[in-house]
């Protein structure tokens, strides 16, 4: 089971990859600038996940103009985006300044 597991994984994040070499890095970067609920810990939106989440998915949809169109399995792809954001902001939140 955990073979599988490592398997899924590496094939999500492959997919992931496949998709970011389609995106434009500093459109990408403004797009994540707009939405200072992901970014910046002194506003109140900050603390709201649902908030974070609705940010992201508005990022995905700006930068990947063909999302909504995507079956729900991609789509759901895309969105493991935010859980490795936030994983990579808990892994370095004490490097990152705002």
């Amino acid at each position: 089971m955990a073979k599988e597991s490592g398997k899924q994984q590496e094939q999500l994040m492959n997919d992931l990859m496949k998709l970011f070499d389609k995106i434009n890095t500093e459109d990408f970067i403004l797009e994540v600038e707009r939405k200072p609920a992901i970014w910046d810990s002194r506003i109140e939106a900050y603390s709201n996940k649902i908030e974070k989440q609705n940010s992201w998915i508005d990022i995905l949809k700006n930068s990947i103009p063909e999302f909504e169109e995507k079956p729900v399995g991609e789509q759901n792809v895309l969105g493991e985006f935010y859980t490795l954001n936030i994983e990579f902001c808990n892994v370095h939140k004490n490097s990152i300044i705002i």
